[in-house]
């Protein structure tokens, strides 16, 4: 199989995207991927074999980045492209559409995405021969060519660690309103008001430009709260260090209006019990843990008293808890299993 990789940038020191690199390692090892062409946004660093070729298309304006990618995509049908994988979003999948209809290339497009506009509704009925998400909320329309394959976590690398569990809580993230940083500031402070308890949230990850006045409004609540002593921004870290971070920590709280965050199941990976509101992540709890581990609502008491219950757990009881969601992350969402899965579903 000779593939084309869309994606939006192929960077191993990317704060957000970093882990796109793993996904292209993944396919360029398995033998029936003969060679890879990558078209991206933007290049940083990385380390890929020489199967793999990788183009940067961002330039001045638009008009040209859209010129740089057809002559890519051109270049690779000459070389006997057999089809296309779109990684996460863009127009891609309707920029080539007319090779789909002309030349008969299938476009396989990985899409995790709760919230579907009219450009993803076109993209899903009419250009995309498959698509494969995480799980059923992670792209809830109902089309036969869409496939729930779980997400893809290199587990291998998010594992449990011997690290000391010094810190309370954690998220890892951007910074933005989607992922309603706000509501977990307003449950701590309610919770630790409440009970008299001195807990900590650490929150990694960094703000975009388009976030900054998000930002502003949460270091203004934690201001107004008197919170300054139990909320740190650590801003963004290198993805080889969060493996060890995460394992430093009880309980990652992951209160996302997105698909499943591939940082939610990381942390699982690294056996954290996960507290959550995002439906996405119910659907892969074990059953026995849902009612512990969720709050659907974005109630601000009904969160404050489950972090405490929690927080209040032995060591014992949360790490019984984290080996469970640790076994989850495994048998449904590694990326080795992901890649196997999504490459069954290319040549079938």
């Amino acid at each position: 199989m000779k593939l084309v990789f869309i994606c939006q940038a192929v960077d191993e020191k990317d704060p957000v995207l970093a882990s796109t690199v793993r996904w292209i390692k993944e396919f360029a090892r398995r033998p029936q991927v003969e060679r890879m062409t990558v078209i991206a946004l933007r290049v940083g660093e990385f380390h890929l074999p020489d199967k793999v070729q990788v183009h940067a298309i961002r330039e001045k304006s638009r008009l040209l980045t859209l010129l740089h990618f057809y002559r890519i995509v051109f270049r690779a049908l000459a070389q006997g492209t057999d089809s296309f994988f779109v990684h996460m979003g863009g127009w891609y999948p309707i920029l080539l559409l007319p090779f789909k209809l002309l030349l008969g290339k299938p476009i396989y497009h990985w899409k995790a995405h709760p919230h579907i506009n009219r450009v993803m509704r076109f993209s899903a009925r009419f250009c995309d021969t498959k698509i494969f998400t995480a799980t059923p909320h992670s792209f809830p329309l109902p089309l036969a060519q869409v496939r729930v394959l779980g997400h893809g976590i290199d587990t291998s690398q998010f594992h449990v660690g011997a690290r000391p569990k010094k810190g309370d809580l954690v998220t890892v993230g951007r910074v933005a309103p989607s992922k309603q940083i706000d509501l977990m500031l307003k449950a701590l402070a309610r919770c630790n008001y409440r009970y008299g308890t001195a807990y900590r949230l650490d929150v990694y990850g960094p703000t975009l430009g388009m976030d900054q006045d998000y930002r502003a409004r949460l270091d203004a609540l934690v201001a107004e709260m008197d919170s300054g002593a139990s909320v740190a921004f650590k801003g963004a870290v290198r993805r080889e260090q969060l493996p060890e971070l995460l394992n430093g920590y009880r309980l990652f709280l992951s209160f996302s209006q997105t698909a499943l965050d591939k940082s939610t199941v990381e942390a699982m990976a690294c056996g954290l019990p996960v507290l959550s509101t995002n439906p996405c992540v119910e659907e892969i709890l074990p059953e026995a843990q849902r009612s512990a581990l969720m709050v659907l609502q974005a109630d601000v008491d009904l969160l404050a008293e489950a972090i405490h219950r929690l927080l209040s757990l032995q060591d014992e009881q949360l790490s019984a808890m984290g080996q469970a969601l640790r076994k989850v992350a495994v048998r449904d969402h590694s990326l080795v299993s992901l890649v196997d899965k999504m490459l069954a579903e290319m040549v079938s």
